[in-house]
């Protein structure tokens, strides 16, 4: 019994062993099992990131894979240059270093390349299109990158990495930088000349414009009409058949055509436009349509009329020169020949009595030899060769002085009005030439009215500033003095405005003027610097305004009337120089009759001999200005060496400018204008001998 139990214990052990090993065994094939499985997934891992490597490393865009805690697990090459980080800075991480110099493409602060990820993360949907700009330490220019974050998520919908792509598009965001530096350059362009573009359907009447064409016409915001309706409306009426004739041969011969025309814009503005454009077929067999350009250049044609106008002023002015250097050549010959001819009519006339029956003729040729005298001086005015003596003067009180005497010489059917000015500044100006100024104008004036009229002088203290001589070529920015007469007779044409100066130009009938009055005024005007201005239309009379130079000292009092006196007579030697042969036997003639021991010589040279020769003294040098070998004031200073005290008196039929600038004299200068009488040459030799101040 007990060998029995004692078999079917080993027997049941037995069993439960061999059941104990196959239960090993089979545990044994299990580990087996999953070890051979971890090897195979490892081993599958192992393949599945280097096919991923693969594949992103020859990638033209950067790759960064960010695990569920947005830890970035993995990135390929590209990415870490186009972050211009390694992979030390960036594995590992779940965000960028804050000094990293990231930014928008707005240009605010970005809060690191990995907030796409994060929104990626937190929404489970992608993000698509974000530009930030990367401050790269290798690189001096910041590189743009488009980043796009997509979430792949388990099947339980959880996100188990998120795939983050990093594109290099610097070149376009540079190109596209380019193209708007061009437009905005375009657009400044097209601002700054005043050009507008359009394109309008000629069949509807539709069309696109710029706002600078629209600035052009006037276009009111919002406007969607038809365009070519509005242009038609809104063209100048006169030049409305321009425009048609030239879109009607634009629409047969399909070229580009150019014009200039006016556009009377909304607002009553009227502007100049140059029109170029074509009218073409954008699509074949379409309709025809209007393309071009329109600029505005109404300040152009308005700064080239302006130009035309200033032409015209300088060629009239280079006129007026040479006209008045040819009248002060003429008028220098003449004064030598007309001085002759006084001198000798003067003899004539103290030879005979008042009962010859032939003294007549001579004061006929005296009265003729006087008028032309002053043609002379006329002439030498408006050349700006008449030697004056100037006076710093209150312009009121020198017009107060001839104003009776003008009330007669315009008569009574005119109404004379004097304005004088308040506190008027001094000029400075020989008083005859202010008598001369109003009295030519006035006189002209008287002309032009027919019947009753009016005739007003007016003075005032005026500033001409730098817009105003810009706008008149002759005139210099200051102060002035402006001394108007206007009247209210038949005015002038523009023809006859131009020519007014012109010596000798005359719209008076035969022996009513010799032309020559606006002439002297115009010359004495310019002699003082001054500047003269004239407006006048047919039928509404003429307005003359000059302008003399402020001067900045106290005037003088008004002169008295000058005394006619008989000649004085003298004893005194004088040295008398003169080039013209009668010239110099006529003055040798008067200057003997009055008393004078008179030494003549032809030449400065003579001159010089007979000063040397002559035992005696020389009390006075009367010379011509302009002679051969010398002029005068050169002879008058080598003969102060031999006589010390030499008194000297200057005369000429020319201008004095070898002793004068631009014909004004300087102080103590003693001149005798030719041609002059027996006793205008008296009266200058005793001022000089005596030593008088030139009045």
């Amino acid at each position: 019994m007990a060998s029995t139990e004692s078999e079917e214990a080993s027997a049941s052990l037995t069993a439960e062993l061999q059941e104990a090993r196959a239960e090993n065994a089979a545990l044994r094939r299990r580990v087996d099992e999953h070890a051979d499985h971890q090897r195979q997934t490892e081993r599958a891992l192992r393949l599945s990131e280097e096919r991923y490597r693969v594949l992103t490393e020859d990638l033209p865009i950067g790759v960064v894979i960010h695990g569920p805690n947005a830890e970035i697990l993995l990135s390929n090459a590209k990415a870490l240059e186009l972050l211009g980080l390694s992979e030390d800075q960036l594995l590992g991480k779940t965000s960028f270093d804050p000094s990293w110099d990231v930014i928008h493409e707005d240009g605010t602060a970005f809060p690191g390349p990995t907030h796409p990820s994060v929104q990626a993360l937190a929404t489970r949907r992608p993000v698509r299109g974000v530009v930030m700009g990367v401050h790269r330490p290798t690189a001096q220019d910041r590189a743009w990158l488009l980043v796009n974050a997509d979430p792949k998520l388990d099947p339980d919908g959880q996100v188990e990495q998120v795939l983050v792509t990093f594109a290099d598009i610097t070149d376009r965001k540079r190109v596209e930088a380019e193209v708007q530096d061009s437009e905005r350059i375009r657009r400044l362009a097209l601002q700054v000349g005043r050009i507008g573009a359009f394109e309008v359907d000629l069949a509807t009447g539709r069309g696109h414009w710029t706002d600078e064409l629209a600035e052009i016409w006037g276009i009111p915001p919002g406007f969607e009409g038809d365009f070519a309706a509005y242009c038609w409306a809104h063209t100048h009426p006169e030049d409305l058949p321009t425009v048609r004739a030239a879109l009607d041969r634009g629409r047969s011969s399909l070229e580009v055509f150019e014009m200039d025309f006016r556009v009377l814009r909304p607002d009553g503005d009227v502007r100049w436009i140059r029109w170029l454009g074509q009218l073409l077929h954008v699509v074949a067999g379409g309709p025809l349509t209007a393309v071009g350009v329109n600029q505005d250049v109404t300040d152009r044609r308005g700064a080239a009329a302006e130009k035309a106008r200033l032409e015209l002023e300088l060629r009239q002015a280079q006129k007026m020169e040479s006209v008045g250097r040819l009248a002060g050549g003429v008028a220098h010959d003449f004064n030598n020949m007309l001085g002759v001819i006084l001198g000798n009519v003067e003899f004539a006339l103290a030879q005979v009595g008042p009962t010859v029956p032939w003294r007549e003729d001579l004061e006929e040729i005296r009265s003729a030899a006087l008028r032309s005298a002053d043609l002379t001086r006329q002439l030498l005015a408006f050349a700006r060769k008449q030697t004056v003596t100037p006076k710093v003067l209150d312009l009121n009180a020198a017009m107060a002085g001839i104003l009776t005497m003008l009330r007669r010489l315009i008569g009574d059917d005119l109404q004379l009005t004097s304005l004088p000015g308040r506190d008027l500044w001094p000029v400075r100006v020989d008083p005859s030439q202010v008598d001369q100024i109003i009295t030519n104008l006035c006189v002209n004036a008287r002309d032009a009215i027919s019947g009753v009229g009016t005739l007003t002088i007016e003075t005032a203290n005026v500033n001409l500033d730098d817009d105003y001589c810009a706008a008149h070529a002759e005139s210099i920015p200051g102060d002035y003095v402006r001394l108007t007469i206007s009247d209210d007779g038949r005015g002038m044409d523009e023809e006859t405005r131009m020519r007014l100066f012109e010596p000798f130009f005359t719209t008076k009938v035969m022996g009513k003027g010799t032309g020559l009055g606006l002439a002297t005024v115009y010359g004495i005007v310019k002699q003082n610097h001054g500047s003269i201005e004239v407006d006048s239309e047919p039928g509404r009379g003429t307005t003359f305004k000059i302008y003399l130079p402020r001067h900045q000292t106290t005037p003088l009092p008004a002169r008295m009337e000058e005394v006619s006196v008989p000649p004085v007579r003298g004893h005194e030697t004088v040295l008398l120089v003169e080039d013209a042969t009668a010239v110099l036997k006529v003055s040798k003639r008067m200057l003997e009759q009055l008393g004078y021991v008179v030494l003549s010589a032809g030449t400065p040279g003579e001159a010089m001999r007979l000063a040397k020769e002559h035992a005696g003294e020389v009390q006075l040098l009367v010379t011509d200005v302009v002679m051969p070998e010398m002029n005068g004031r050169d002879l008058a200073e080598n003969l102060l060496s031999l006589y010390p005290g030499l008194k000297r008196l200057f005369m000429s039929g020319h201008t004095a400018d070898v002793i004068a600038h631009h014909g004004i004299l300087a102080e103590g200068v003693h001149f005798l204008q030719k041609p002059f009488s027996k006793e205008a040459l008296a009266a200058m030799v005793r001022q000089a001998l005596d030593g008088e101040r030139v009045r």
